[in-house]
Protein backbone atom coordinates (compact mmCIF):
# COMPACT_ATOMS: atom_id res chain seq x y z
CA UNK A 1 0.00 0.00 0.00
CA UNK A 2 2.99 1.98 0.86
CA UNK A 3 3.81 4.71 2.95
CA UNK A 4 1.05 7.44 4.35
CA UNK A 5 2.51 11.17 3.45
CA UNK A 6 0.80 14.07 4.97
CA UNK A 7 1.14 17.42 2.70
CA UNK A 8 0.32 20.88 4.20
CA UNK A 9 0.06 23.87 2.68
CA UNK A 10 0.80 25.72 6.06
CA UNK A 11 -1.54 29.45 5.91
CA UNK A 12 -4.19 30.88 7.56
CA UNK A 13 -6.57 28.73 4.75
CA UNK A 14 -4.16 25.55 5.74
CA UNK A 15 -4.40 22.93 2.31
CA UNK A 16 -3.57 19.18 3.71
CA UNK A 17 -3.50 15.83 1.43
CA UNK A 18 -2.97 12.55 3.23
CA UNK A 19 -1.99 9.76 1.31
CA UNK A 20 -0.15 6.88 -0.73
CA UNK A 21 -0.46 5.48 -3.85
CA UNK A 22 -3.73 3.94 -3.43
CA UNK A 23 -5.64 6.55 -1.73
CA UNK A 24 -6.40 10.44 -0.67
CA UNK A 25 -7.80 12.76 1.06
CA UNK A 26 -7.52 16.45 1.30
CA UNK A 27 -9.43 19.41 2.38
CA UNK A 28 -8.79 22.87 3.91
CA UNK A 29 -8.11 23.41 7.39
CA UNK A 30 -8.78 27.34 9.00
CA UNK A 31 -5.67 27.99 11.25
CA UNK A 32 -6.25 31.27 13.67
CA UNK A 33 -3.13 30.76 15.10
CA UNK A 34 -0.33 29.03 15.71
CA UNK A 35 -1.37 26.44 18.46
CA UNK A 36 -4.43 26.02 16.21
CA UNK A 37 -2.11 24.12 13.72
CA UNK A 38 -0.47 22.50 16.56
CA UNK A 39 -3.48 21.01 18.52
CA UNK A 40 -4.94 19.81 15.05
CA UNK A 41 -1.57 17.88 13.88
CA UNK A 42 -1.71 16.66 17.15
CA UNK A 43 -5.09 15.54 17.26
CA UNK A 44 -4.19 13.92 13.94
CA UNK A 45 -1.25 11.97 15.51
CA UNK A 46 -3.15 10.76 18.33
CA UNK A 47 -6.08 9.19 16.23
CA UNK A 48 -3.88 8.34 12.91
CA UNK A 49 -2.09 5.23 14.64
CA UNK A 50 -1.57 1.67 12.98
CA UNK A 51 -2.34 1.93 8.87
CA UNK A 52 -2.75 5.67 8.42
CA UNK A 53 0.52 6.09 10.59
CA UNK A 54 2.67 8.84 8.34
CA UNK A 55 5.98 8.27 7.97
CA UNK A 56 6.49 11.89 5.77
CA UNK A 57 5.29 15.50 5.85
CA UNK A 58 5.78 17.75 2.97
CA UNK A 59 5.10 21.12 3.78
CA UNK A 60 5.56 24.47 1.52
CA UNK A 61 8.30 26.68 2.73
CA UNK A 62 6.11 29.58 2.50
CA UNK A 63 8.11 32.68 3.84
CA UNK A 64 9.48 32.46 0.24
CA UNK A 65 7.88 35.49 -1.41
CA UNK A 66 6.40 37.82 1.01
CA UNK A 67 7.06 41.59 2.27
CA UNK A 68 4.85 41.68 5.53
CA UNK A 69 6.50 40.86 8.44
CA UNK A 70 3.36 39.80 10.32
CA UNK A 71 2.81 37.30 7.66
CA UNK A 72 6.60 36.19 7.46
CA UNK A 73 6.46 35.90 10.90
CA UNK A 74 3.25 33.88 10.65
CA UNK A 75 4.43 31.49 8.39
CA UNK A 76 7.96 30.68 10.48
CA UNK A 77 5.87 29.71 13.26
CA UNK A 78 3.72 27.40 11.43
CA UNK A 79 7.08 25.71 9.88
CA UNK A 80 8.20 25.68 13.45
CA UNK A 81 5.39 23.83 14.57
CA UNK A 82 5.00 21.51 11.76
CA UNK A 83 9.01 20.49 12.62
CA UNK A 84 8.34 20.00 16.38
CA UNK A 85 5.27 17.73 15.89
CA UNK A 86 7.26 15.98 13.44
CA UNK A 87 10.15 15.54 15.31
CA UNK A 88 8.19 14.28 18.52
CA UNK A 89 6.45 11.65 16.28
CA UNK A 90 9.50 10.47 14.85
CA UNK A 91 8.78 11.51 11.21
CA UNK A 92 10.28 12.91 8.69
CA UNK A 93 9.91 16.21 7.15
CA UNK A 94 10.81 17.46 3.14
CA UNK A 95 10.15 21.73 2.81
CA UNK A 96 9.50 22.13 -0.56
CA UNK A 97 10.25 25.95 -2.02
CA UNK A 98 7.16 27.36 -3.44
CA UNK A 99 8.83 27.93 -7.02
CA UNK A 100 10.30 24.24 -6.91
CA UNK A 101 6.22 22.95 -6.54
CA UNK A 102 5.10 25.40 -9.03
CA UNK A 103 7.41 23.69 -11.47
CA UNK A 104 6.95 20.47 -10.29
CA UNK A 105 3.23 21.02 -10.95
CA UNK A 106 3.02 23.41 -14.17
CA UNK A 107 6.79 23.30 -15.66
CA UNK A 108 7.06 26.62 -15.00
CA UNK A 109 8.23 27.90 -11.14
CA UNK A 110 6.53 31.18 -11.33
CA UNK A 111 2.74 29.88 -12.12
CA UNK A 112 -0.01 31.56 -10.68
CA UNK A 113 -2.75 30.22 -8.88
CA UNK A 114 -5.59 29.45 -11.07
CA UNK A 115 -2.33 27.87 -13.21
CA UNK A 116 -1.63 25.15 -10.12
CA UNK A 117 -5.66 24.75 -10.12
CA UNK A 118 -6.10 24.28 -13.59
CA UNK A 119 -3.16 21.45 -12.89
CA UNK A 120 -4.52 20.10 -10.56
CA UNK A 121 -7.85 18.99 -12.39
CA UNK A 122 -5.65 18.08 -15.94
CA UNK A 123 -2.52 16.09 -14.04
CA UNK A 124 -4.16 14.77 -10.85
CA UNK A 125 -7.67 14.78 -12.18
CA UNK A 126 -9.07 16.93 -9.16
CA UNK A 127 -11.74 19.65 -9.51
CA UNK A 128 -11.61 22.36 -6.69
CA UNK A 129 -11.32 26.33 -7.15
CA UNK A 130 -8.98 25.86 -3.63
CA UNK A 131 -5.72 26.62 -4.75
CA UNK A 132 -4.65 25.98 -1.29
CA UNK A 133 -6.17 22.29 -1.64
CA UNK A 134 -4.30 22.34 -5.10
CA UNK A 135 -1.23 23.54 -3.10
CA UNK A 136 -1.79 20.31 -0.96
CA UNK A 137 -2.18 17.76 -3.27
CA UNK A 138 1.16 18.95 -5.34
CA UNK A 139 3.07 18.63 -2.31
CA UNK A 140 1.68 15.06 -1.71
CA UNK A 141 3.08 14.21 -5.53
CA UNK A 142 6.03 15.43 -4.76
CA UNK A 143 6.83 13.79 -1.61
CA UNK A 144 5.66 10.80 -3.31
CA UNK A 145 8.39 11.36 -5.74
CA UNK A 146 10.40 12.64 -3.35
CA UNK A 147 14.16 10.18 -2.98
CA UNK A 148 16.19 11.32 -0.32
CA UNK A 149 19.15 9.36 -2.09
CA UNK A 150 19.11 12.44 -4.73
CA UNK A 151 21.85 14.59 -2.25
CA UNK A 152 21.19 17.83 -3.37
CA UNK A 153 18.01 19.91 -3.70
CA UNK A 154 20.21 20.88 -7.25
CA UNK A 155 20.24 16.97 -8.42
CA UNK A 156 16.75 16.51 -7.44
CA UNK A 157 15.54 19.23 -9.76
CA UNK A 158 17.79 18.15 -12.60
CA UNK A 159 15.99 14.64 -11.87
CA UNK A 160 12.56 15.98 -12.12
CA UNK A 161 13.04 18.01 -14.67
CA UNK A 162 14.52 14.64 -16.95
CA UNK A 163 11.51 12.56 -15.69
CA UNK A 164 9.00 15.88 -16.95
CA UNK A 165 11.06 15.49 -20.40
CA UNK A 166 9.94 11.81 -20.58
CA UNK A 167 6.29 12.93 -20.17
CA UNK A 168 3.58 13.74 -22.42
CA UNK A 169 3.52 18.00 -22.43
CA UNK A 170 0.48 18.74 -21.38
CA UNK A 171 1.11 22.70 -21.63
CA UNK A 172 2.71 24.72 -24.36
Amino acid sequence: MGEMILALDPATKCGYAIGNEAQRFYGVWIVRSPNALQERLELYFHEGDGPQAISLIVYEDAIYGTHRHHTTAFHGELRGIIKAVAERHGIKTLAVNPMTLKKFATGHGHAEKDQMIRACKTILGVETQSSDIADALFLLEYGRAYKPEWDTPKKKARRLKKERRKEPKLFK
